[in-house]
């Protein structure tokens, strides 16, 4: 479903001081940035399992997959 919706390039807005290291083995990673850092994760097969570390709340007016996440969360609950 993510795969789908958003491809494997995006960009995000990375602020880290810390960042995953190792990903859990059910967690699909969704991004990267350039320096190889994971900014989105998610899980196969789950009605709506995402994990981001970058922050799509304040670029909502130039990232549009901000949106979209939330929209994909509000559709998976109704």
């Amino acid at each position: 479903m993510f795969k789908e919706k958003f491809g494997d390039k995006f960009y995000v807005n990375s602020l880290h001081h810390q960042a995953i290291k190792d990903v859990a083995e059910k967690l699909e990673v969704l991004q990267k940035s350039s320096d190889d850092i994971v900014e989105a994760a998610y899980v196969k097969n789950k009605k709506f399992f995402l994990g981001v570390q970058y922050h799509p709340e304040m670029a909502l007016d130039t990232l549009k997959q901000g949106h979209e996440i939330v929209k994909m969360f509000l559709d998976s609950i109704e």
